[in-house]
């Protein structure tokens, strides 16, 4: 899901350098004197990582139980130790580092005015005990990262010290992204034997340990069939950084498995037991589900999912996890909790979130405590507070197969794919079943509701007599013919929070031109909203709007020149918010140099780093009628952001008269005049 998150972004506007004095030591020397923690602080990262997953967003916290910071400086840098200059670019690149990201929550920091990809403290005068931020994962490639950190304290003895901290995370290659556990580097298994396990999924989620907006409509909440298979290490249906098939999405949104069970029988040469085993449905969700599962010395990695219900695209389950130990043994048992994850197709951000079609689609990432950073996610702490698990994962070996180690494995002598689903009755005459029924209708008239199939037993009385246990009803989430109900609004999820005039916005600018002359780009539009110090409290609500575009085809492929490859840049940035409320003004794009020293003085004169356009404010025109006059001069002075310090005049409703005031240069509000004449001519006489 896209989720509409509030993160304050890097500007690029300006700064196309790494910072040259940020008094860190050289990344050389702090990989093997600098740690993670140090006098009483510490750099920790949200689920403690020891590897990233390229394009993830990361939680990073600095803390101290003791001291406070007076000030502090934060970077990302690439270890580009044995490649070329021209091969690792700027180290501390966005493109190749990561980008670190200001949450909405935290007005403690703000970046460096100077240095590119940096954070620094806001407020000298105030003192901390954490900082949080975002680190979001460079792309695929950028090998090695070290987020870095300078906090300055003052000790016991009221002296000033400085402490650094290094944290290094290496990217996650496609194999090891698959297999997250500990085993996950393991090339191959030496376990000649074959083994058998069973599988217990057991639901935990319930309104005591998820208390915060669980679904009031009990009767929605589930964990759909489960579906999953044991694999070899070249293949993966789901995992954290990758994009959702049409099979997991159609599994997060509805719990339809069908379409996912196809894409999995297609891939049937990297698998050897399709896992199939009934969902937990109210008034059950806190049983258990079963099901028995093969592996084998090729295939010897296990990945499930269920959707966690209702939700608009969430799933829990696991992904690539290895069962072969490295003492050539199959693994007695093991026990995983399972968390949340968003496959990245639906933006809406609660449970009961009408359906929002991301566009374009997200990576799959996990949902945590800190992110998305929107208060109305279920999930939502600001304080971070460990998350409990929703359901677990129990994985009891209850048989090994003795083999040699000569033997073939089965699916390389048959062409064939076990299917197991929650019981080992499927191959018992007797416990043979009909196919399943048509789907009934959804069982609401208006919005989300439920729909079933079902079928017998061929013998009834056999299957009774033997005690079969084969499913025989089968659960999805449907969407009526009405998609919302009378009272509710396809908006509503923008205002849920909004009790307040302060989160009033202007209308969506229109849409804008296609990014792209060929092939796929997107198209935005923004609003704004009409008290800019409402920035903090209204985060919940969306500003921006992309929606996918498609252009003709693009028919010739662009050369790349010797001179473009000195001087690589970043992508082109959205175009900004025009920068006038009312008439003609200017949108400008930007994009970075992704080179430092030499070469960027080289390369900055040459490049176009800045495009800009003409826009029109939220007003056509300028003019101001008497009702509009007495709402601009009715507003309380608002000195805006930034740090330019412009002259300009306010009208002071109580004391009658224009005052001169000190304007940062962006946001305020338009009770802000160039001179004192401008000032007295809008206000005098209408307040």
């Amino acid at each position: 899901m896209l989720p509409k998150i509030v993160i304050v972004c890097l500007a690029f506007l300006s700064v196309g350098r790494a910072c040259e004095e940020n008094n860190l030591q050289p990344l050389e020397k702090a990989k093997t004197s600098v740690e993670w923690t140090k006098n009483g602080f510490k750099m920790s990262i949200f689920g403690n990582p020891d590897k990233y997953i390229p394009h993830s967003m990361y939680i990073v916290t600095i803390e101290s139980e003791n001291l406070d910071f007076h000030s502090f400086l934060v970077t990302a840098e690439r270890d580009c130790h044995g490649s070329t200059s021209e091969d690792c670019g700027d180290p501390a690149s966005p493109d190749r580092s990561g980008s670190l990201q200001l949450l909405s929550s935290d007005d403690s920091a703000t970046f460096h005015p100077e240095c590119i990809n940096t954070i620094v403290q806001s407020d000298l005068e105030v003192k901390l005990k954490k900082l949080r931020f975002v680190w979001s994962a460079p792309k695929t490639g950028s090998g090695c990262v070290y987020i870095r950190a300078l906090i300055n304290y003052e000790n016991s003895y009221n002296k000033y010290q400085s402490v650094e901290l290094l944290k290094e995370l290496c990217e996650m290659s496609f194999d090891t992204v698959t297999k997250p556990n500990s085993q996950a580097e393991t090339e191959s298994c030496c376990a000649c034997d074959e083994a058998v396990y069973e599988m217990k999924f057991e639901g935990l989620w319930s309104p005591e340990t998820h208390p915060k907006d669980f679904p009031s409509a009990l009767w929605l909440t589930h964990f759909s069939d489960i579906i999953g298979a044991t694999h070899d290490k070249n293949y993966s249906f789901w995992a954290e950084g990758q994009w959702a098939t049409d099979g997991v999405r159609q599994l997060a949104e509805w719990g339809s498995t069908a379409i996912l069970e196809s894409e999995l029988r297609q891939q049937k040469k990297h698998l050897r037991t399709l896992i199939k085993a009934t969902g937990l449905w109210h008034p059950r969700v806190n049983t258990n589900a079963t099901s028995k599962f093969r592996v084998d010395k090729k295939h010897h990695y296990i990945s499930l999912a269920s959707m966690l219900g209702p939700s608009p695209d969430w799933i829990v389950g696991i992904n690539g996890h290895n069962l072969c130990e490295k003492n050539c043994q199959w693994v007695q048992n093991r026990t995983i909790d399972l968390y949340v994850y968003d496959v990245g197709t639906d933006s809406g951000r609660t449970y009961m979130s009408h359906n929002q079609e991301t566009l374009p689609h997200e990576r799959i990432f996990r949902i945590t405590p800190l992110y998305p950073d929107d208060p109305r996610s279920p999930f939502f702490n600001e304080n971070g507070n460990e998350m409990e698990p929703l359901a677990r994962l129990h994985l009891n070996r209850i048989n090994v197969i003795p083999k040699s180690c000569s033997d073939k494995v089965i699916t390389d002598l048959m062409d064939e794919l076990v299917v197991s689903e929650n019981s080992q009755d499927v191959l018992r005459p007797e416990c043979a079943v009909s196919k399943y029924s048509e789907w009934t209708k959804c069982n609401v008239a208006c919005g989300k509701g439920l729909r079933s199939r079902t079928r017998n037993y061929l013998n009834e009385t056999a299957a009774q007599q033997y005690g079969c246990d084969r499913q025989l009803v089968s659960k999805e989430m449907c969407l009526s013919s009405v998609p919302t109900c009378p009272g509710e609004t396809e908006q509503e999820d923008d205002s849920l929070l909004i009790d307040d005039a302060k989160c009033n916005t202007t209308e969506w600018t229109p849409m804008s031109e296609c990014s792209v002359s060929c092939g796929i780009g997107f198209m935005f539009r923004t609003r704004q909203f009409l008290d800019h110090t409402s920035y903090k409290k209204c985060r919940h609500i969306g500003l921006v709007m992309k929606k996918k575009c498609m252009q003709p085809a693009c028919t010739k492929v662009a050369k790349q020149s010797s001179f473009t490859s000195m001087c690589p840049v970043t992508e082109w940035s959205m175009w900004s918010p025009c920068n006038v409320t009312c008439g003609q003004g200017l949108s400008v794009k930007s994009r970075l140099l992704l080179v430092s020293g030499e070469n960027y003085t080289k390369c900055v004169d040459k490049v176009v780093l800045e495009e800009t356009r003409t826009c029109n404010g939220t007003r056509p025109t300028c003019e101001i009628n008497s009702s509009l006059a007495k709402e601009i001069c009715s507003m309380e002075k608002n000195e805006g952001a930034c740090n330019i310090n412009a002259v300009r005049y306010y009208y002071n409703k109580e004391l009658k008269t224009c005052i001169q005031f000190k304007y940062g240069g962006c946001r305020g509000n338009e009770n802000n005049f160039k001179s004192a004449k401008e000032c007295y001519k809008v206000c005098h006489g209408v307040v």
